[in-house]
């Protein structure tokens, strides 16, 4: 479809008509999953919006450029000021589409923003679109999912979820590339949902594009990472890596080294991740990405760099379980404490994982550890066994619920 629609560009088309192609052009792109080779024409289409004073299409721009999800977005920076750009037109759009820019801008966020504000911004944009069953309360809502998604909110996801699989029953829509229901089932250690997700993705006809590929096969990958059979781990998760370089760029290349990481710290040869996870770290230079560098840092035996990525992160990495990946930079810190025996971290990490014990880190496409499992070897080092037992147990039934024997074992040896 792109390809025929960029054929009609080559017309003599009136201004107004042509800006108009390119939007459907990127839109075009964006269902086909092909995110990057959508940026340029809706970057001509907010050029030409500007040029001609078109509102509308300025607005069209900016909540088509952003894609069906921030992860497609996250290497365009010019994606928030676009955002900011067409905010500034409130008093010339409706309330529902203000609030489909609203709650965008707020989800562009998941990553680093801080929770409370996304939380505050995403549920002013559902209180604007109004109640009624419509596509656009869907992807506003579909959106205030993404904005406060983390390990600290999983419970708060429950309602979304819910009200999320019956709009899209109601309108006849397929799941967004993001905001995926596997993603809250995982943090509750859900497995019995979670496999009837993972075959009803299967057995849909609709799931063909690279993107839907990929979510498959890491879903696949991580499966096979429970179970134990970690060469069938490995074999997809390699499978989805090339799938998803195209529609997530970085992101894709995140959830292969941190599924390669969790394998080979089970089989205790963490200096397979060594390299992978120094290059990771300076290619996405989050808290997340340096904590979980130093916890293989310090497995490798590389104790300066690691305590100095430790102390870095320390004056944020509360904060790491507000963040839709941070949960498994929480685990990496607190994994690298106890290696390198800082027990100068040990209660304040304790203050944050302690509360998240019930909770799986990670999520399926990037799966960690439970909080409860890596607490409980703190609770240990500081001689607190009450603690460390009740804190196993935790972890033990979420390993359980998940289906995830591999884990049960590891906690065990």
């Amino acid at each position: 479809m792109a390809e025929l629609l960029e054929r009609l560009l080559k017309l003599d088309l009136e201004p107004r008509v042509r800006a108009e192609v390119l939007a459907q052009v990127g839109d075009a792109y964006n269902r086909a999953g092909r995110q990057p080779q959508a940026l340029e024409p809706f970057a001509q289409t907010a050029e030409a919006a500007r040029e001609n004073g078109w509102s509308d299409l300025l607005v069209a721009a900016a909540l088509r450029r952003w894609g069906q999800s921030p992860f497609r977005a996250s290497r365009d920076h010019s994606v928030r000021p676009l955002l900011d750009e067409a905010l500034a037109l409130e008093s010339e759009i409706e309330p529902a589409t203000y609030a489909r820019l609203l709650v965008k801008r707020a989800a562009f966020n998941l990553f680093a923003g801080d929770l409370v504000e996304r939380d505050e911004v995403s549920a002013q944009a559902l209180e604007l679109v109004g109640e009624s069953r419509t596509p656009e309360r869907l992807e506003v809502l579909e959106a205030r999912w993404m904005a406060i998604a983390c390990p600290a909110t999983v419970f708060r996801l429950d309602a979304l979820d819910a009200e999320i699989h019956e709009l899209r029953k109601e309108l006849g829509v397929l799941t967004t590339d993001a905001c995926a229901p596997e993603i809250s089932l995982y943090w509750q250690g859900n497995g019995a949902e979670l496999d009837e997700i993972s075959v009803q993705l299967w057995d849909d006809p609709r799931q063909r594009r690279e993107v839907d590929q990929w979510r498959m096969a890491a879903l696949s990958g991580m499966t096979a990472l429970f179970q134990g059979s970690y060469e069938l781990a490995r074999s997809e998760t390699d499978r989805a890596l090339p799938l998803g370089r195209e529609p997530w760029g970085e992101a894709g290349q995140v959830v292969h080294g941190l599924v390669h990481l969790l394998i080979d710290v089970i089989e205790e040869r963490p200096a397979e991740s060594l390299e992978r996870w120094r290059s990771v770290a300076e290619m996405v230079p989050s808290d997340a990405m340096r904590a979980t560098q130093a916890w293989v840092e310090a497995l490798a035996g590389d104790a300066e760099i690691a305590n100095g990525l430790l102390d870095r992160i320390r004056p944020r990495f509360s904060r790491l379980p507000e963040n839709f990946i941070g949960g498994f930079g929480l685990v990496g810190f607190a994994e690298a404490a106890v290696v390198l025996d800082r027990s100068d971290l040990f209660d304040d990490i304790l203050a944050v994982l302690d509360p998240l014990s019930d909770r799986m880190m990670g999520h399926p496409w990037a799966p960690s550890f439970a909080a409860g499992d890596v607490a409980a070897r703190i609770s240990e080092r500081r001689g607190d066994t009450k603690a460390a037992k009740r804190q196993r147990a935790v972890a033990a039934e979420l390993y359980q619920k998940l289906g995830a024997p591999a884990l049960l074992e590891r906690m065990d040896h």
